[in-house]
């Protein structure tokens, strides 16, 4: 009568470690993905501030876009935040490196590096 029971732990066991695999792959592949976005929104805003001699250093444009994306998308893409993904733009023009790091360091290190 035991051996069910074993039997059933062991899978319990296995399946429960499949999905903590799967958790941090899912983390790392959203983080990844979304370190990306940043600098993707960090350089279109920078390639709009470089275009337009109207705006006053861009304060006009991320304001502008702070107020729309923050109704639509949540806080996350505030004033400040915008000013963060134009700083990692401008920090890591290069996306190859963006690209081979954003696996190994999270938005809050590459923030802490800007």
């Amino acid at each position: 009568m035991n051996a069910p029971i074993v039997i059933h732990e062991q899978v319990l066991g296995d399946v429960r470690e499949l999905i903590l695999q799967a958790r941090v792959t899912v983390r790392a592949a959203v983080n990844a993905e979304l370190t990306t976005l940043y600098w993707s929104i960090g350089k279109r805003i920078q390639s709009e501030i470089g275009r337009s001699a109207l705006l006053n250093s861009g304060e006009d444009l991320v304001h502008g876009l702070a107020e729309s994306l923050s109704v639509e998308y949540g806080r996350g893409f505030g004033n400040k935040n915008l000013l963060h993904m134009v700083r990692f733009y401008l920090s890591f023009q290069d996306d190859a490196i963006v690209y081979a790091l954003r696996r190994q360091l999270s938005w809050t290190h590459f923030r802490c590096l800007i």
